[in-house]
């Protein structure tokens, strides 16, 4: 939380937004003070997103929240959406670099599917130490799950606004985080700005990327995004 949303959040703040953040999925094995959130089965991490969600509306009365995910916040956060009772709550969804189709990082999804069933041993041994990653591979139940019936992994009645990157590493391919419906705007960062460079993490940490999430809020009050903000190498 405090890593990834240091450059983001403040600027959030800064525009007047009451700004609230979590660490889900932490396992409990994980001696502290040094952790790694998200590594628990993402059917457990989003309960706890939803914990969190009530306590925000609770804090500020407010009746909904928008949500800013990054990377794996762009995926655990659809099964709250759509299997426990999320899509009420929000309004608003940016995800920056999102993998609703999941990703064949490193070929893994054609090696699962290529060394079936032996690969499916190799990966229930390897969910021992992070549940969430296997369900993270293209074509996995979890993928396959959050992309079942009508709309999709777009659920009806939030507004969606995804910000893939070409330069991704990690979401393989980045044309993952598209979706098609019409509740849904999709802004890859290098048809904004060509000379972007941000990949996997540094979306987090873009300037352009922190004016399409502010417009993406507040769609009445956009600001045209500037590409001659960017560093020569970011």
């Amino acid at each position: 939380m405090g890593e990834n949303w240091s450059y983001i959040a403040p600027i959030l703040a800064a525009h007047g937004y009451c700004v609230f953040a979590l660490t889900y999925g932490i396992d409990p094995r994980e001696p502290g003070p040094y952790y790694f959130g998200g590594v628990i089965p993402i059917e457990q991490s989003a309960p706890e997103l939803g914990a969190f969600v009530d306590q925000v509306l609770a804090a500020t009365g407010a009746q909904k929240v928008d949500l800013v995910g990054h990377s794996e916040g762009t995926f655990m956060p659809e099964y709250w959406l759509k299997f426990l009772g999320g899509a009420a709550k929000v309004d608003r969804y940016v995800a920056l670099t999102p993998l609703y189709a999941g990703t064949n990082f490193a070929g893994g999804a054609t090696l699962r599917d290529a060394f079936e069933p032996y690969s499916d041993q190799f990966l229930s041994q390897f969910s021992n130490l992070c549940g969430s990653c296997s369900e993270f591979l293209a074509g996995s139940d979890m993928v396959k799950l959050l992309n079942s019936g009508p709309g999709g992994a777009a659920v009806p009645g939030v507004t969606y606004t995804t910000i893939p990157t070409t330069h991704d590493e990690l979401v393989v391919p980045y044309t993952s985080g598209i979706l098609n419906a019409p509740n849904v705007t999709n802004e890859v960062l290098q048809n904004v700005c060509p000379n972007d460079l941000s990949e996997h993490a540094a979306e987090a940490f873009d300037p352009v990327v922190a004016q399409l999430v502010l417009n993406a809020l507040d769609p009445a009050h956009a600001a045209a995004v500037s590409c001659g903000v960017l560093p020569p190498l970011l």
